[in-house]
């Protein structure tokens, strides 16, 4: 919900469910020649601190977009060349930030 705000219209609705996709292994196709297989390893973090990260992301995003706007802004503009202003953090694991 905090990457589709508007979603909240239908999250209490009988016919609407979050569902979790649970990872075994994927393909990536990089073009002619560069197929690629991946394992579950490949594609998922795992380690004790990802779920410590995730019992406290809601209050830290929540602290860091209500009190901390201004470093939400210079994090986009340096590391994701973004522009504009109004950015806001959507989530937080052990592989950075969105």
């Amino acid at each position: 919900l905090n990457r589709n705000p508007k979603a909240k219209l239908y999250a209490g609705l009988g016919d609407f469910s979050i569902f979790r996709l649970e990872l075994e292994r994927a393909s990536l196709n990089g073009g002619f020649g560069k197929a690629y297989l991946l394992e579950r390893a490949d594609l998922v973090t795992t380690a004790p601190i990802v779920e410590e990260l995730a019992a406290g992301e809601q209050s830290a995003l929540d602290h860091m977009n209500a009190d901390h706007s201004d470093a939400v802004a210079v994090y986009a503009r340096h590391f994701a060349k973004a522009a504009g202003d109004g950015w806001v953090v959507t989530g937080f694991d052990a592989d950075g930030m969105d």
